[in-house]
């Protein structure tokens, strides 16, 4: 998107493809976009996919998501 069009995606874009891939159960390939995003230091997406956890098996993602959002909580509020 960025190459193509120039066109940076916003937090909205964001939390809908952690909602899609969370939900698609491709936990994994959510995690890598979370590492890779520019707005990564935002919580609402660890929130948003962490929600999409609870319908899958892999509870160790959904362990390491849940700290990471905690995490980001915590020195926002710090």
């Amino acid at each position: 998107m960025n190459e193509v069009d120039d066109i940076k995606p916003g937090m909205e874009l964001c939390n809908c493809m952690m909602y899609l891939l969370g939900h698609a159960g491709l936990l994994e390939e959510a995690e890598i976009l979370i590492e890779n995003a520019d707005c990564r230091d935002d919580p609402s997406l660890g929130t948003v996919l962490l929600s999409a956890c609870t319908a899958s098996p892999q509870s160790a993602i959904a362990e390491r998501i849940a700290k990471k959002a905690l995490q980001l909580k915590l020195c926002l509020f710090s």
